[in-house]
């Protein structure tokens, strides 16, 4: 065997030297030109011509291929498929010059993802982001849920295609829904239900309608307990908006006007009141403690608690300024663990 029938068909004759040329140099052809021979010389036989001799030559032939809608695929490219439209030549060439096909693919400008089969040697049925855009939009234009739940688990919505070209292409269902110009949110499910404030416009028209109506909204109001609260919305609101506060203010709404005309006023405003409900407190024999007047029960009270300690610098100072010896109220509580102001 001549030099020339060993470099043009060393894939076929010596796999184990083509794949390490190749691995090493880049591509077949550099490597032939590293060992000091002209490739154009010995890379193909005397009697042949070379059909596709240059890099840009590849090129010129992938764009053309793909410009008329033939298959750029290894199987069909390759001729492994049987097909009539296959060009193992300028597959050959492709490879030997940038070391591999999707390479070449990728040199002319191509996305390689776009080209490849799936898994039955078929093209792919979302073969770029545009059509994955078209397809969003029309499921959004028929009314067909696009949520993670119905493309890839509802029977009669799914389309397992159009998740693996998501995946492929753009990463995650949320980018492909935003790119098509489509809000997010607005699409996804709760527990198999749509979203009861599925945008930021809908928590704002909430809020004005909530203000209008004259219902609380305060943060507590809406988020414990209550005949008006709306959890959903709360929860929404700071999706959207980071804060409560802030999606108040998107709504064109004074924060400190609702907050503090929802917020109930304090008892205890001056060190009198604290000091008569301390006697209180005492005259009805309830515990004068720190930890009987903060910890949950029927006597808690840390309302007063706090603005004790805030009016007279601690729990213990304010129960003696009412004239109640501390130490007598309950000494044995107060030895296990003392007020923390």
């Amino acid at each position: 065997m001549n030099l020339t029938s060993v470099v043009s068909n060393a894939a076929n004759s010596d796999p184990a030297l083509h794949r390490a040329g190749v691995t090493l140099f880049g591509s077949w052809k550099r490597c032939i030109q590293a060992a000091g021979l002209n490739y154009d010389k010995v890379g193909v036989a005397d009697s042949a011509k070379p059909k596709y001799p240059t890099a840009a030559s590849i090129i010129r032939a992938i764009k053309t291929r793909h410009k008329t809608g033939l298959a750029l695929n290894t199987l069909s490219i390759a001729g492994k498929a049987g097909k009539a439209d296959s060009d193992a030549s300028l597959y050959r060439a492709a490879r030997a010059e940038f070391g591999s096909w999707r390479k070449a693919i990728e040199a002319a400008g191509i996305d390689y993802r776009t080209v490849k089969l799936n898994a039955l040697g078929q093209p792919l049925k979302y073969p770029d982001k545009a059509a994955i855009i078209a397809e969003i939009k029309r499921r959004k234009r028929k009314g067909i849920p696009s949520d993670y739940t119905h493309i890839t688990l509802r029977e009669e919505t799914k389309d397992l295609a159009l998740v693996k070209s998501i995946r492929t292409l753009f990463g995650s269902l949320k980018k492909a829904i935003e790119a098509a110009g489509i809000d997010y949110d607005s699409v996804m499910l709760h527990k198999g239900k749509a979203l009861k404030y599925p945008t930021r416009k809908s928590v704002i028209a909430e809020i004005k309608k909530r203000h209008m109506q004259g219902l609380p909204l305060n943060a507590q109001a809406l988020s414990k307990k209550g005949p008006k609260k709306d959890v959903t919305l709360y929860q929404r609101a700071r999706t959207f908006f980071d804060s409560w506060e802030g999606a108040i203010q998107a709504a064109g709404v004074n924060p400190a006007k609702v907050l503090i005309k929802t917020r109930p006023p304090s008892k205890y405003t001056n060190k009198k009141v604290v000091l008569d409900e301390i006697r209180n407190r005492l005259a009805k024999e309830m515990p004068l403690t720190s930890q009987g007047v903060r910890n949950p029960g029927k006597h808690q009270n840390y309302a007063l608690y706090t603005h004790a300690c805030a009016h007279f610098g601690g729990w213990k100072n304010a129960v003696e300024a009412a004239g109640v010896d501390y130490q007598k109220v309950d000494a044995r509580t107060n030895r296990k663990k003392r007020s923390p102001c």
